[in-house]
């Protein structure tokens, strides 16, 4: 494999010890690379030493993991070549399959089941699915339309005229589009932390509705919708 030429931020990234570092960097710049590298460096270093199970190592999608996983073990792999009798390497290659290499989701489930008991849990949880997790989000949206037409919400999350409100996301004889878009923006939304601005949008949309908003911030809020597939 040909020998990565390596720019002296990355090479900064790769080297640096003894304090915490944070590394911002764009899309396609080499991160994967770089955080490889820096593995693989800490691992063969003779001053180190490092064992890839006293690792933690997380992202963000499984496919990264993985990606990473793969990457750090075709470099354990290259170092091998260079030192077929290294026993910390081939240490190292049989511990890679089990190291903590993994999404920030499933490290925290890791961490959850290993300590149940002191989180009050039963020993059988488990996380829900996609399909468990949609179930919930709809029977909760069908919930919430039955409360506001039976007049049970009251106070700041009231709405003036709730008809009009679902006739802006659906229609006055079906309610389920007005629940579904209401899902899918809610989830488009929550993992970043942005449930006030799902409020905004369907407020937004809502007062054009009415007539009462005009202007770049109804056209804002379009955007936004439209982006995400509304």
């Amino acid at each position: 494999m040909a020998e990565i030429k390596w720019t002296a931020a990355q090479r900064d990234a790769i080297e640096a010890s003894g304090r915490n570092i944070y590394v911002a960097a764009a899309a396609g710049s080499g991160k994967t690379a770089v955080l490889t590298r820096r593995i693989i460096e800490r691992i063969c270093s003779p001053g180190i030493h490092a064992d890839i199970s006293r690792m933690l190592i997380v992202t963000f999608t499984r496919a990264a993991a993985d990606e990473l996983r793969g990457r750090i073990g075709a470099a354990i792999e290259e170092e091998k070549l260079k030192s077929p009798d290294d026993r910390h390497l081939r240490r190292q290659a049989l511990l890679l399959p089990c190291a903590k290499i993994s999404t920030v989701h499933s490290f925290c489930l890791d961490l959850i089941r290993a300590n149940f008991r002191e989180l009050g849990l039963p020993s059988d949880f488990h996380a829900a699915d996609e399909t468990v997790e949609n179930r919930l989000f709809s029977d909760t949206a069908e919930e919430l339309i039955s409360d506001y037409y039976d007049g049970k919400i009251s106070g700041e999350y009231a709405i003036e005229d709730f008809r009009l409100f679902v006739n802006t996301f659906g229609s006055a004889t079906d309610d389920e589009a007005a629940k579904n878009r209401r899902c899918a923006l809610q989830k488009s939304l929550r993992y970043a932390g942005r449930d006030r601005v799902a409020f905004s949008l369907y407020g937004a949309l809502y007062e054009r509705r009415k007539g009462g908003l005009h202007g770049d911030p109804l056209g804002r809020a379009d955007k936004a919708i439209s982006m995400l597939g509304f």
